[in-house]
Parts: structure tokens; sequence; C-alpha cells
């Protein structure tokens, strides 16, 4: 395997891993995804089920905004990745 083929695949395991976090915080916290979308700023639910499902980066300021969200901090969100 190529050297960018192991790097998108890296990638898309750690956006997969903290997408199933985010997605289990937004559901303790009771939140929806439009909700956490609201919450958090982003562009949309569909921005939301995109970042969720692992198929959707994100910026640096989305992400502190989604962890704000979240009632985190930005280390928190990305803690054990």
């Amino acid at each position: 395997m190529s050297r960018p083929m192991k790097r998108r695949a890296f990638n898309r395991s750690l956006r997969q891993k903290l997408g199933r976090r985010i997605s289990r915080r937004r559901k303790e916290l009771g939140l929806t995804q439009r909700g956490l979308a609201e919450l958090a700023e982003v562009s949309s639910q569909r921005q939301t089920w995109g970042i969720e499902h692992g198929l959707t980066g994100m910026t640096v300021e989305s992400a502190r905004r989604i962890a704000e969200a979240l009632g985190w901090s930005l280390s928190q969100l990305f803690k054990g990745l």
C-alpha cells in the first residue's frame, strides 16, 4: 500500500473513532444531531451526521465548538484517540 493510501486509511479510522465518541456523548446529553449542529454552530445536521460517521473532516474551530457544545474541552474531545 502506498504512503498516501496508508495515511488516508489512518485518517478515516481516526475520524470514525472520533465520530463514534461524539455520537455517544451527544446521545448521553439527549441531543439530536440537529440540536448539536445548532449548539456548535456547524452548518447543518447533515454535516453533524457526516462527522459522526467518519465521512466528513472538520476544522479545529469546528472541533472546538463541537467539544464545547458537548461540555468538553478540545483535549477531552480527542482524549484516548
